[in-house]
């Protein structure tokens, strides 16, 4: 089961590219925020889990995040919990900055953030 700042897969995270570094925080960063989010609709355990990774699996349905904000919004929403895109938006900056550092610290290094401020040019 994945807790939440869990790191996804530290062993290999000091030894890859900048490219598989960002999918990695991408992908971690997606299953905290589908933690978070899970958890606002009641979930636990084995559900919790399985919601989290749907989040995350949303995120190749369009270029960016919003389908990842559309996905947790309509949950929520079908659930009657309304939180404003916006706050949606800063929890999941919240997450990116969180998967970052729960990667940085895994890899043994802590790199400083410099640099962050775009995704590396990333062949798809």
């Amino acid at each position: 089961m994945i807790h939440e700042g869990e790191p996804i897969v530290p062993e290999e995270f000091a030894a890859a590219s900048d490219c598989e570094k960002w999918d990695r925080e991408i992908a971690h960063r997606n299953v905290l925020f589908g933690l978070w989010a899970g958890s606002r609709l009641g979930l636990s355990g084995d559900d919790l889990e399985t919601y989290a990774w749907s989040v995350h699996f949303a995120d190749g349905e369009e270029p960016g995040h919003d389908d990842v904000i559309a996905k947790v919004s309509g949950d929520l929403a079908a659930h009657g919990i309304v939180i404003k895109e916006r706050l949606l938006r800063q929890q999941l900056r919240e997450m990116q900055l969180r998967a970052f550092f729960d990667l940085a610290n895994a890899s043994t290094r802590a790199p400083a953030m410099r640099g962050r401020a775009a995704a590396p040019r990333c062949n798809a």
